[in-house]
């Protein structure tokens, strides 16, 4: 088992261990086998959290038998796309979660949760153009209808859904069915 250790400062930034210790806050990246398992946050003060990459339940279930006071990066394949799920725990009880769901590199959408009911309340959708640039963000009320699209390639841009359609609207949900509402987070194929 090969096992190594990086150091980044809070942007990414890589940093050697020496330095490392100089500042506030820094990242301590460990690796199993070139797999990234597990990154701990160190400030001032010591230890202050600990985020594990997972790819099953199992393995959450056997780390919060560990350590009841957990966050994960859960990573799964759905219908084609990649979810990731951002999930805490105080006391092996999931205090917090989001979820994010990936085509490619580029995040197509992201949903926190209540936890307590264990459905989304918040959520935003991204598409991309054909370079793969962020071209729109679309958001949703409470009842999952989408109120607001910003346009984040032009300047003043941005659409308002009950516009579409009118003569002078250029955007159309014709083949972005999926962006019109909230629900489904992850797509239908």
């Amino acid at each position: 088992m090969d096992v190594t250790t990086n150091y980044t400062d809070l942007f990414g930034n890589m940093i050697p261990f020496e330095q490392a210790q100089l500042i506030d806050k820094y990242i301590k990246q460990i690796y199993i086998n070139d797999v990234h398992v597990k990154d701990e946050l160190y400030t001032s003060e010591g230890l202050k959290g600990v985020y594990y990459f997972v790819d099953s339940l199992l393995e959450i279930s056997n780390i919060l038998n560990e350590d009841n006071n957990a966050s994960f990066l859960y990573t799964y394949f759905q219908n084609g796309y990649k979810i990731v799920e951002s999930l805490s725990y105080k006391e092996s009880v999931l205090s917090y979660k989001v979820v994010t769901i990936y085509i490619g590199d580029n995040d197509i959408c992201t949903a926190k949760y209540d936890v307590l009911q264990n459905v989304p309340i918040n959520i935003e959708k991204f598409l991309y153009d054909s370079n793969n640039e962020l071209q729109y963000t679309f958001t949703y009320d409470t009842s999952g209808n989408c109120v607001m699209i910003y346009d984040n390639q032009q300047d003043q841009a941005d659409i308002l859904p009950h516009t579409i359609g009118s003569p002078n609207q250029f955007f159309s949900w014709s083949g972005k069915e999926y962006y019109k509402y909230a629900i489904p987070i992850i797509p239908k194929n």
